[in-house]
């Protein structure tokens, strides 16, 4: 056994690093039907954000056949568009093409469906993602499945109490300025920002246009939610709580064992 145990598990293989530098596959045995890709949020990384999924999951036959991909980005000094077009490309490989597994899987999965998970800032990303999937009429789109883990697109509660404080005083907030010029996601996380409220209004627009797949399938929240707002996103479903969840634990396997219940409803 490895020292995560993912050789141990009888129907994937070991994690392999993708081209991106970034982001991880765990690819399955046999040729995949159905991926999952997991996308991690605000100073959170591609593995560690989804403790359980990355090794308790493999063990479970239901996913003999599902590829699991981790995105990785730089959660902390990049920005929501600027890690919306890294992982648009990701899927657009992944569903289309498949340039960028090449090296782990030299034939294109022909994928049936692709479960679409995200965290917290993960949920801004994503769905940037999907709505240029939609306005260039991707072909893939139609096989997302679409799971949020309390998800960050209705505002950060964090965000407002952090850079008060950070400018209580001219001292404070010369170095509040410069964290929050370093980590312009502070500033995009901001309740009615005008990247959340423009995700808002083109996110309406494409439903109301019949796309549902930029709707999630579920939503589920902490709690104990003390980072951001639980308000639901238009047109989602409204949330499933978990109970003794926080922000940064609502969303590992490891310490949940039913979430992989609501990951294995959507493949």
């Amino acid at each position: 056994m490895s020292i995560f145990g993912l050789d141990a598990s009888p129907n994937h293989r070991l994690t392999s690093a993708l081209k991106d530098g970034r982001s991880h596959i765990i690819p399955s045995k046999k040729p995949p039907k159905h991926c999952i890709v997991f996308v991690h949020g605000f100073s959170g990384s591609a593995l560690d954000t989804w403790e359980g999924f990355n090794s308790d999951a493999l063990q479970d036959q239901a996913l003999d056949e599902t590829d699991l991909v981790f995105f990785g980005y730089d959660g902390r000094k990049s920005n929501a568009l600027a890690a919306a077009s890294f992982f648009f490309d990701l899927l657009d490989s992944l569903l289309g093409n498949g340039a960028l597994i090449n090296s782990v899987r030299p034939t294109p999965p022909a994928y049936t469906s692709c479960v679409l998970a995200a965290h917290s800032l993960g949920a801004v990303v994503t769905r940037w993602a999907l709505l240029r999937a939609y306005d260039q009429k991707q072909p893939w789109l139609k096989d997302i499945r679409y799971l949020l883990f309390a998800p960050a697109h209705s505002g950060g509660i964090i965000v407002d109490s952090v850079t008060d404080l950070l400018s209580a005083n001219s001292f404070l907030k010369f170095f509040g300025d410069v964290a929050k010029a370093d980590m312009p996601l502070l500033q995009e996380l901001r309740p009615g920002s005008p990247v959340l409220k423009a995700l808002e209004d083109q996110t309406r627009i494409a439903i109301s246009a019949g796309c549902t797949n930029l709707r999630a399938r579920r939503v589920i929240i902490a709690e104990y939610e003390q980072v951001v707002s639980n308000l639901p996103f238009p047109g989602d479903p409204y949330p499933t709580a978990i109970r003794g969840a926080y922000h940064t634990s609502v969303c590992k396997l490891a310490e949940f064992p039913e979430l992989i219940n609501y990951v294995k409803e959507l493949l």
